[in-house]
């Protein structure tokens, strides 16, 4: 009988958020000509919000198979699903793609979650797993990935 996959969270990072991405945010939700200054001001609280609520998830997976699919992660009833999913080598140290899973049974995943709740566990194709409270991100992941806003 085959060993099941063995899922384990590494790491959960607070997404970092600067005036850039504040800016970013801002102009792909609410575009300047589409909206007045006084609701885009409204609205940029609500932004930073959401944007705080984000977190990047590191797992690695032992043992992945056909069954596994980043689209299954997410937290229990949220409807918000794994985003920007990045490849990592086995050290975690650099990237080996993005969005393509690279071949093998070995996997190092990071990817970013909004509506992050720490006291709700994690989704995966192969069940659930306990999450880690959100930490600053490491300077060597914020090298490699960097939050990009969604409309």
């Amino acid at each position: 009988m085959p060993t099941p996959p063995i899922v384990q969270v590494v790491g959960t990072y607070r997404a970092t958020i600067d005036e850039a991405l504040i800016r970013d945010a801002m102009d792909i939700k609410f575009p300047m000509g589409s909206f007045s200054a006084e609701r885009r001001r409204e609205m940029q609280p609500l932004v930073v919000a959401e944007m705080a609520s984000t977190v990047l998830v590191e797992v690695t997976i032992e043992g992945a198979d056909e069954r596994y699919t980043a689209n299954d992660f997410g937290q229990p009833s949220s409807d918000q699903a794994a985003y920007m999913e990045t490849y990592l080598s086995r050290d975690g140290d650099s990237l080996v793609s993005q969005f393509d899973r690279p071949p093998g049974d070995f996997l190092r995943v990071v990817f970013f979650l909004h509506h992050f709740d720490a006291a709700r566990p994690l989704k995966t194709s192969y069940g659930e797993v306990s999450v880690l409270t959100p930490t600053a991100m490491p300077e060597p992941l914020s090298r490699i990935i960097r939050y990009e806003p969604v409309d």
